[in-house]
């Protein structure tokens, strides 16, 4: 919760080997299609969504706490429960396992029967271009066991072969159905006067655009707002790991004064929304989850 403030600012990223990899890359995404649609309600995002993203990989070993895959793309395939699908760059992924905001992966090696996959909690992401190779620091989250015998020495390698990782980044750091980040805006009217929205636009180079829910946040949607009434909106980056950035402008009825309510969202910077209401005016907010502000105007 934030003190009451004429400006209010709220803050918060072989052949054989071949022919193996390419069944266990099939299973992996008929696996992940499961996981994002049975997706929990702790592993979705506060508006209700979740993605997976899958890397496949020739081999792989882990050791000491770290989970590392062998010659892997420099791509990796993603999915969300909203039916969207596609493919982004590792080291965009990397973007959204953050400090203090793990992923969870579940590591689907040739030999498992289904369901018994270990899983694990998932940071300090390493990508080695040139190697083809990415590694986690991996704490598992089961008793679940890879195949073969378990290595008896402490500390000794654990290696599988073909394989591939199933991720679902930290609930936060999910979006909308398109799998980028959301910048959620509500505003409670709780002035003196009504208010018409005079513009509205998607800020900065990120690439984003208005929900569905809210295609023009200037249009029929917003186009008004009485006293003592709620009204929202929101912006989505268009793909995973995508940002998000918008600024939409109230006038006060009968007046030249406004209010400019901004919220920006990036893989590079915590959640922000501000509030500028002009004198005689307060703004006070909070978050109520990561990606979305809610802000009350008062005074008038």
């Amino acid at each position: 919760m934030f003190a009451d403030t004429h400006s209010g600012r709220l803050e918060e990223t072989g052949r054989r080997r071949a022919g193996v990899a390419v069944r266990v890359a099939g299973l992996a995404v008929v696996v992940a299609a499961g996981l994002v649609a049975a997706a929990p309600a702790a592993a979705q995002s506060a508006t209700g969504y979740a993605t997976v993203f899958t890397h496949s990989a020739g081999s792989g070993q882990l050791k000491d706490g770290r989970l590392t895959l062998r010659g892997v793309n420099g791509r990796v395939t993603w999915a969300t429960n909203a039916g969207r699908s596609g493919r982004l760059s590792v080291r965009k992924l990397h973007r959204v396992i953050r400090p203090g905001k793990p992923a969870t992966g579940t590591l689907h090696v040739a030999g498992h029967r289904g369901g018994d996959e270990p899983t694990f909690r998932l940071s300090r992401p390493r990508y080695n271009r040139a190697r083809r190779t990415v590694s986690y620091r991996a704490k598992p989250l089961d008793n679940h066991r890879l195949p073969g015998r378990a290595a008896r020495a402490a500390g000794a390698a654990r290696r599988f072969g073909a394989a591939s990782l199933s991720i679902v980044p930290h609930p936060a750091l999910m979006g909308g159905a398109s799998g980028g980040y959301t910048c959620k805006t509500s505003i409670q009217n709780e002035s003196n006067h009504s208010y018409t929205a005079s513009s509205a636009s998607l800020d900065g180079e990120i690439n984003q655009a208005w929900s569905e829910s809210y295609p023009n946040p200037a249009g029929k949607y917003l186009g008004h707002m009485m006293s003592d009434s709620n009204v929202g909106w929101w912006s989505v980056g268009a793909n995973p790991g995508d940002g998000c950035a918008n600024t939409v402008r109230w006038q006060v009825s009968g007046t030249n004064d406004y209010v400019t309510i901004s919220t920006s969202w990036s893989p590079a910077d915590e959640f922000q929304s501000s509030c500028d209401a002009p004198g005689g005016f307060v703004c006070s907010g909070e978050v109520s989850w990561q990606g979305f502000a809610n802000w009350t105007i008062k005074g008038g």
